[in-house]
């Protein structure tokens, strides 16, 4: 039917858009506000469009509900055809007018057009319209069996409005096309413009981890200025002499620890003692550190013990002897200057961990960098063509 063929034109889309309006030049930091006035112009232009859609329904529905009453009034009594023939026909007029009620009903019903936008309250005459014709098929079919004028103005009437309804939309169609476009446009600002935010963002993050590092080097830098000078200092050098004396002294005493340990010969007397549980720990504690043993061991039993199987050893005063030693040599503690040293050494370490974690950061800093550039440079190029389907141009 001719009806069906107008509703599958009636969001027919032209492949351009007004190709006949001239190009504009248009810097890109003034793109944003054009976007929001030619937005803003548009949606003046839909409500006058959808004012004019909702005239053209309640028009139609007001002639619509003129004809149902003509529809009604037919009368086939004095006809003279079967009368089996006259009872189809009337009852799928009624059924038709039926249909012709929804319909008019649905379409002066005031709630889609207060809530759809222009578009969609178009598209919802047009799917309104395609349900009423194949719900109505049949019965208008069998009602035009005998009633063949007020059906064709019916029909007529809805042709009509079909027409009116599709050149409304081919004239305005535009509309919806820029809107579509401009809106395509400002999904791609509001891309480049998050793109771009990305970008401050990383030169702060950038600016942060260089002064970090630039702060971590000085402070490198510092601390071995400070180690070299405290090394090469006559305060230091004497105490490089200090120490290896001590160590000299310590060395010494090892000595002299380990001829006496041949000459007790712990082992011998563990065996010799076993049984004894008090004496074989105290000789076992100096079997595994001598030093350690003798240190606990405050009234030096190991020399009773010994002196019990050798009296002529004399072993009390020399355990007594290596024990005044011992206790000098760890009285002789660690000097400031060399726990500065130590501290400076530590520090430097740390230093040298942290700088390459921040030579590594800052690496990885720079190459995202480089990949947002890259995204906003290919974001830019899009707005340009989307752009330039507006007739925008947008200088380099």
């Amino acid at each position: 039917m001719a009806i069906k063929e107008f509703l599958r034109n009636l969001f027919r889309k032209e492949e351009k858009f007004d190709e006949h309006i001239g190009v504009i030049d248009l810097p890109f930091e003034k793109l944003q506000s054009k976007i929001v006035s030619e937005l803003q112009t548009i949606e003046k232009e839909k409500d006058i469009v959808k004012k004019e859609i909702r005239e053209n329904v309640l028009r139609f529905s007001s002639d619509l509900n003129e004809q149902i009453k003509i529809l009604k009034n037919i009368d086939l009594s004095k006809r003279k055809e079967i009368e089996k023939i006259k009872l189809i026909t009337l009852d799928n007029l009624k059924i038709y007018i039926s249909h012709l009620e929804k319909l008019t009903d649905y379409l002066v019903n005031e709630a889609n057009y207060k809530e759809l936008e222009v578009k969609e309250y178009a598209e919802d005459i047009n799917n309104t319209l395609t349900k009423f014709m194949h719900s109505s098929h049949s019965s208008f079919e069998k009602a035009t069996i005998l009633i063949g004028k007020e059906l064709e103005q019916n029909k007529a009437l809805i042709i009509e409005f079909f027409n009116l309804h599709r050149n409304l939309f081919s004239a305005n169609k535009n509309i919806f096309e820029k809107e579509m476009q401009l809106s395509s446009l400002n999904n791609l600002l509001e891309n480049y413009n998050s793109v771009n935010s990305a970008i401050s963002d990383n030169e702060i993050e950038f600016v942060t981890i260089s002064e970090k590092m630039n702060n971590s080097l000085k402070e490198k830098q510092n601390k071995e200025k400070e180690l070299s000078l405290l090394i090469n200092s006559s305060l230091y050098k004497e105490i490089l002499v200090d120490k290896n004396n001590l160590q000299e002294e310590k060395n010494i005493l090892n000595s002299e620890i380990t001829s006496l340990k041949e000459q007790i010969d712990l082992k011998y007397l563990l065996k010799l003692f076993h049984n004894d549980d008090k004496k074989s720990k105290i000789i076992k504690s100096y079997k595994e550190n001598f030093l350690s043993g003798l240190s606990s061991d405050a009234e030096l039993i190991l020399g009773v013990i010994i002196e019990q199987v050798r009296p002529e050893m004399k072993i009390q005063e020399k355990l007594k002897k290596i024990k005044e030693k011992n206790s000098s040599l760890q009285n002789k503690s660690l000097s400031s200057i060399e726990k500065d040293k130590i501290n400076i050494e530590r520090k430097l370490s740390n230093l040298l961990v942290e700088s390459k974690s921040l030579e590594n950061e800052l690496e990885k800093s720079r190459k995202k960098q480089d990949k947002i550039k890259e995204k906003l440079s290919f974001t830019k190029s899009e707005i340009k063509i989307s752009a330039a389907k507006l007739n925008w141009n947008i200088p380099d």
